[in-house]
């Protein structure tokens, strides 16, 4: 399975972040393992592109460990053709006012990078 890992660049909330990407070969359904380390947290998840009818690509990120929402087991996010709308239904993205969280910011560093 190819693996790959990228440091993101600071934002205002965490300094030092980045993700890991395990891609599974031969599972169409699942796009892989996402792995985002932020602010000391580690958070694993199981990324699942689905269709929205809508013009860009849509993920289901559902937590395979303990996160630092405790009330959310999953999130559904969604990346525009364009690059510039994006929506996640975390609390970050919600409380945010609308500035990319690290789920979208994770998803949109995976589709850059070809990875998905």
């Amino acid at each position: 399975m190819p693996t790959f890992i990228e440091i993101l660049p600071a934002t205002k909330t965490s300094k030092n972040w980045g993700i890991t990407f395990i891609k599974p070969e031969g599972i169409e359904a699942v796009c892989g393992k996402l792995v985002i380390e932020s602010r000391g947290t580690h958070v694993e998840y199981r990324l699942t592109e689905f269709s929205c009818g809508w013009d860009g690509r849509a993920f289901y990120l559902t937590k395979l460990t303990e996160g630092t929402d405790s009330e959310s087991e999953s999130y559904d996010c969604f990346v525009a053709r364009n690059g510039q709308d994006k929506r996640c239904d975390c609390k970050g993205f919600i409380y945010g006012k609308g500035r990319p969280c690290k789920h979208l910011e994770s998803i949109a560093a995976l589709l850059a990078n070809g990875w998905i």
